[in-house]
């Protein structure tokens, strides 16, 4: 469950341990809100909660099963469990589907001046995604 001061970053760790998996060390906690003067007043938190990354995963791919080398440890040690996730279905369900939040929300606000803060891997996507919606591009920067 991602909280407010460390983001997704412990838990998404706590799940991605597996030696075989190098998602670890793809994934970074962002700064704390407060350094780019924003509070709960100023700003919304459009991203996907772990529940709905979950559900997205499940809806899309397969319901996740859970063996009983998954209750050996606490979400928050190494899993005992082999992780069997292919880049594509990472890419997706990590990337993807919570730029396509980021999106929808966009495609909603009626403020003229909008600043997403987001990680580097989703910077294409969305771009990407608010050009096709008929954002313009101005000086490399969407606006």
């Amino acid at each position: 469950i991602p909280n407010k001061k460390e983001g997704y970053k412990p838990t998404i760790d706590s799940i991605f341990k597996a030696k075989k998996n190098k998602i670890k060390k793809e994934i970074i906690s962002q700064p704390s809100y407060e350094i780019f003067g924003l509070d709960d007043v100023n700003s919304k938190n459009v991203d996907l909660s772990l529940e709905e990354m979950i559900n997205y995963y499940e809806k899309n791919y397969h319901k996740i099963k859970l063996e009983s080398c998954d209750f050996e440890n606490s979400i928050y040690e190494t899993p005992k469990c082999p992780l069997n996730i292919t880049k594509e279905v990472k890419n997706d369900v990590m990337i993807n589907s919570r730029n396509n939040k980021v999106l929808n929300e966009l495609s909603e606000e009626s403020k003229s001046k909008i600043v997403i803060i987001y990680g580097k891997n989703h910077l294409d996507g969305i771009k990407k995604g608010m050009l096709t919606s008929g954002f313009i591009e101005v000086n490399s920067v969407v606006k």
